[in-house]
């Protein structure tokens, strides 16, 4: 049995080497990470989604009268309502203030005579 045995192993280069790509692959991917869960973030339109029907629902029961003004986070919400043939077109339109997205829901009812 040989006490002095030779083993094999990487220079410091080599490691140096490899850890500088495993690092520099760490960085790309919390970077792209990053900048997608910022864009699911800035994207999602849950909240006035359920501001507008809960307003919608609110309307169709009589609890707000029109033309209707609201301010929600950083969403301008606007009621107002128009006529057409035999019909009252109410349209929901709620623009983000910061990212000037907007969201517009047009509901049509029956006028009765």
């Amino acid at each position: 049995m040989r006490i002095t045995q030779k083993i094999k192993a990487g220079t410091l280069v080599e490691t140096l080497v490899g850890t500088t790509i495993i690092i520099i692959l760490f960085i790309v991917a919390t970077l792209v990470l990053n900048g997608v869960f910022k864009s699911v973030m800035k994207n999602n339109t849950l909240k006035i989604d359920n501001k507008i029907y809960k307003l919608q629902y609110l309307y169709e029961h009589h609890k707000i009268k029109l033309p209707y003004r609201d301010n929600y986070e950083n969403w301008e919400i606007i009621i107002f309502e128009g006529e057409g043939d035999n019909q009252m077109i109410v349209e929901i339109k709620a623009e983000n203030k910061l990212t000037k997205k907007i969201r517009v829901k047009k509901n049509l009812y029956e006028m009765f005579e």
